[in-house]
């Protein structure tokens, strides 16, 4: 019985790239930076997942799931990070 191998990855990125669609977020090329940089820095032990990133796919929640749970680290990067002061601004004019 042959058995499916799979790499799992010590430190995980799950987000959208949103830097390639005409619709952008404001901390767009701050996540891809990041993304690039963790890419850079640790090789094979880092690994993203999300539409718009080269070559790959949707996942499934199972997958996320194990992939999550198999990681050392899992990185996030919010692409609003100006969120707060925009609210804020938004509300008082």
């Amino acid at each position: 019985m042959l058995m499916a191998v799979f790499f799992l990855p010590e430190i995980v990125f799950m987000g959208n790239n949103y830097l390639t669609k005409t619709f952008r977020f404001p901390g767009s090329q701050e996540r891809v930076d990041m993304v690039d940089f963790l890419q850079r820095t640790y090789g094979n032990d880092f690994k993203v997942y999300g539409h718009g990133w080269k070559g790959q796919l949707h996942l499934n929640p199972l997958k996320e799931a194990m992939i999550y749970r198999s990681a050392k680290i899992a990185i996030n990067q919010n692409h609003f990070f100006n969120f707060r002061q925009m609210y804020f601004k938004r509300k008082n004019t």
